[in-house]
């Protein structure tokens, strides 16, 4: 390719263009998880025997521990189930999961993003040495929404979500829709990328939700640069989720009358 060539490439990439909008932390909000992954070279030595130094190195935060095992589907069938060392605050929330490849903050009770990735920074400045590693394959920043109150037939969807996304379905042309998978990926101007999946859940549930989920995550990260790149991803989300929202929904985060 002529350097010619790819610079107009380059020129076609277009970023976020959503408006400007203060960021919120309301009382109650839609969040059903927040997880922040970070994957790394696999290290054997945690396929073999428990994370002794890890345990100690975290326990003031992280003082409950249970180990499982899970697996994982491919193509060519289910792998050979692997341990996962489980730890958790006294609260039982948030979870941190470590195995061989990768670590996983998961909460259920989301506050802020200073609380929650204070978890990670606490984990990164003790326990790294215990990885042998400076880098992480992946890091990921991701936020699973659940809106509820949407009438059982979706009639209303106009009202909860941003017209934009939903618009084919409401628009009563197709007829009424058992449900709705969908999903969009690109580029972040400060480098990464995401996936955000969205979608009504099965006509046949009795509360209907509709599902916002984001992914933000960049690959070939050096330890040292993760607070930083987790910080660009949350900075980069709220304008998103604020415009993917609609009137009722934005209302009911202003009102705290979330269902």
């Amino acid at each position: 390719m002529t350097t010619k060539k790819a610079a107009m490439q380059t020129k076609e990439i277009t970023y976020f263009r959503f408006p400007p909008v203060d960021r919120k932390v309301f009382d109650r909000n839609y969040l059903d998880t927040v997880a922040i992954e970070l994957r790394y070279p696999t290290y054997l030595r945690l396929k073999e025997k428990e994370p002794l130094e890890i345990s100690e190195a975290i326990r003031e935060r992280f003082p409950l521990y249970d180990a499982s095992r899970q697996m994982e589907m491919t193509p060519l069938g289910a792998t050979t189930p692997e341990p996962v060392y489980k730890f958790s605050t006294k609260q039982k929330d948030p979870i941190l999961d470590i195995s061989a490849s990768n670590i996983v903050l998961v909460t259920k009770k989301y506050k802020s993003f200073e609380d929650f990735s204070a978890h990670v920074k606490f984990f990164l400045e003790r326990c790294m040495s215990y990885l042998d590693t400076t880098f992480f394959t992946r890091v990921g920043l991701r936020y699973i929404n659940h809106i509820s109150g949407i009438h059982e037939t979706g009639n209303d969807i106009l009202e909860w979500i941003n017209n934009d996304l939903v618009k084919p379905v409401a628009g009563g042309e197709i007829g009424s829709v058992h449900s709705v998978k969908s999903e969009l990926a690109g580029p972040l101007r400060e480098g990464g990328r995401y996936t955000f999946r969205y979608g009504l859940s099965p006509s046949s549930q009795k509360t209907r939700q509709f599902v916002l989920d984001w992914d933000y995550y960049k690959e070939d990260v050096e330890v040292k640069d993760c607070m930083d790149l987790l910080k660009t991803f949350h900075k980069a989300h709220f304008p998103f989720f604020w415009w993917a929202l609609g009137g009722k929904a934005r209302e009911a985060l202003k009102n705290g009358t979330i269902r």
